[in-house]
């Protein structure tokens, strides 16, 4: 028999992954790295749950993947760290070290600074009586021991040894000291300062005094001096003269020291004078202070000057000016003064002000009371108990009326009114809005008018209790004006 067709049948089988598990060992981190296991299942601690990383935990987390054919052969991979938790690892650290500095710092800021409403202290608030310690405030920083201030620095003013008298200030590297100390003159306590030099004291400037060394310039009163006039005097006096005038600004200067001496004993320190003449460009300009046992005083200084510019007398001093009459001693002061009320006409007689300013007003202290500003401004409030006539509208709710002021208004652009005891009206015969003999009754509202001599209030009350609208009222109110 003949073979019609002949074919040939080829079976494959093709291997697949039948399945892949991933295995995971949580053990401590100074353990060494697990081997590849080799069996199903892998034996040991490993485990097919991921475990979640807890805070503190130090340990470390390794995987490792299990893949099986469809022929039931099977492989591990390389065992590997897991990455998400050693990242959850390393995140915990970082915000627990943030925690411990922040803690360590909270710990330096309790024990070593405290805010308080003077300033910010640094110091050691842990021991139990408060020592060293610096302040530092909006305007200054204080170096103190305990509440006792030793230094203080200011943006204008520098002081070093703030509460001692007898104190020692030292400079490069101790080659330079400002030294105060008290002493006892003619049985009293008198404070002495001195600057000291290692080799010199030099004071420089355009033109300078240099003393080094040993020098000492001694005024003795003891010997009987001819003063100018060819009359004797008991007074040391140094004078120190420009001998010709410089052509190009037309000044001289005269500069004269003068220590007096008084009492039996002829050893006390009187008084000391020092006088300035200049003829300057802008005129003569005369200039002296005067001081008393041997202290100096700011207070003390007075200087004249005839402006060329103004033709005018210039009259500089630190404080109030007095001008006397010889006879009856009825004295004025005149202040001068850079703020507060030392400016003005001041009645050295009676001891108080007659005219003053301070920043922003004008006053005028009269002799039956202490002040008087004959002015209403910005910022004043004052008190209101009037009875006065008006009108109502506005339903009967709104009342109008006017309040008379007894003096100007200046820079003066609006004005609120408040309630002290409130509203009382009348209207034929009764009392209206719920007011009574008895009784105020305290406005809903106010709105209120700035007039020529005299402020406009309307006032809105919710009752209308006996109330005519549009006709006449009569008013009693207690309350205030507050200008702004």
């Amino acid at each position: 028999m003949a073979i019609l067709a002949k074919a040939d049948i080829t079976i494959s089988r093709i291997i697949d992954v039948k399945a892949v598990t991933t295995y995971y060992l949580l053990q401590s981190s100074t353990a060494a790295k697990p081997n590849k296991p080799t069996a199903i299942p892998p034996g040991g601690n490993w485990n097919t749950t991921e475990p979640t990383y807890e805070s503190g935990s130090t340990s470390t987390l390794y995987t490792v993947i299990l893949t099986i054919m469809s022929n039931d052969t099977y492989s591990y991979s390389d065992v590997s760290k897991s990455s998400s938790y050693e990242a959850a690892k390393e995140a915990w650290n970082k915000a627990n070290r943030a925690q411990a500095a922040a803690d360590a710092a909270a710990k330096v800021a309790t024990n070593y600074i405290q805010g308080t409403d003077d300033g910010l202290i640094v110091g050691n608030m842990e021991a139990d009586t408060l020592g060293a310690n610096v302040k530092v405030d909006s305007d200054s920083m204080e170096i103190r021991n305990g509440d006792m201030v030793l230094a203080k620095y200011a943006a204008n003013k520098v002081e070093l040894g703030k509460n001692s008298k007898d104190a020692v200030v030292e400079m490069c590297g101790g080659t330079t000291s400002i030294v105060s100390s008290v002493q006892e003159k003619d049985g009293e306590s008198v404070t002495f300062s001195k600057i000291n030099g290692t080799d010199g004291v030099e004071i420089d400037a355009a033109s300078h005094l240099n003393m080094s060394g040993p020098v000492a310039i001694n005024l003795d009163s003891t010997n009987y001096y001819e003063n100018d006039n060819g009359m004797d005097t008991s007074a040391s006096i140094l004078s120190l003269m420009s001998p010709e005038v410089n052509a190009e600004n037309d000044a001289v200067a005269f500069l004269e020291y003068l220590t007096e001496y008084y009492g039996t004993s002829g050893t006390g320190v009187g008084k000391q004078i020092q006088n300035y003449i200049g003829v300057l460009d802008s005129g003569i300009l005369l200039r002296s202070q005067i001081s008393h046992q041997g202290v100096m005083s700011e207070n003390d200084k007075i200087a004249l000057l005839l402006n060329n510019a103004d033709g005018r007398l210039h009259v500089y001093s630190n404080d109030v000016t007095i001008i006397s009459h010889n006879s009856t001693g009825n004295a004025i002061g005149v202040g001068v003064g850079t703020g507060g009320v030392n400016r003005g006409l001041h009645d050295e007689v009676a001891g108080k002000w007659q005219l003053y300013s301070d920043e922003t007003d004008l006053y005028l202290g009269p002799p039956t009371r202490d002040t008087f500003k004959p002015y209403y401004t910005k910022g004043d409030k004052i008190p209101c108990e009037i009875s006065t006539g008006g009108y109502v509208s506005g339903g009967g709710k709104q009342v109008i009326f006017s309040v008379p002021l007894s003096k100007p208004l200046v820079g003066v652009s609006a004005v609120t009114a408040t309630t002290n005891n409130g509203f009382r009206g009348r209207q034929g015969g009764k009392y209206t809005h719920g007011s009574s003999a008895s009784a105020f009754v305290k406005p809903a509202s106010y709105s209120c008018y700035v007039r020529e001599s005299w402020i406009e209030v309307r006032m809105t009350i919710d009752k209308t209790t006996n109330v005519a609208n549009n006709d006449a009222i009569g008013i009693a109110w207690s309350g205030y004006l507050t200008f702004s």
